[in-house]
């Protein structure tokens, strides 16, 4: 059984920088493999040559924010905030 260092310095990168590996060696080392996502790299999942998959890190979506969440936080809004400016006419 090869070692992780030697495991990981035989895998080779594609165009896109990520380290190819077949679902044999997927499926033979896939603890490290997640010890290695978790450090940052991106490893592409062939199937007799043919890229199949894509393991990497999982990125924080962005926050969405619904009806009244803003209620009660350190977010303001003017009272006449929805009250045209009496200068309006000259901006258009």
């Amino acid at each position: 059984m090869a070692t992780k260092e030697t495991f990981f310095n035989g895998l080779v990168r594609d165009e896109s920088g990520a380290l190819r590996i077949g679902v044999f060696d997927t499926k033979t080392h896939l603890s490290q493999l997640l010890d290695e996502v978790q450090k940052g790299k991106v490893f592409h999942i062939t199937h007799r040559g043919t890229v199949v998959a894509e393991l990497r890190p999982i990125t924080p979506q962005d926050k969405v924010l619904k009806r009244g969440q803003l209620k009660n936080s350190d977010y303001w809004i003017s009272d006449d905030f929805s009250e045209t400016p009496e200068d309006f006419g000259e901006y258009q």
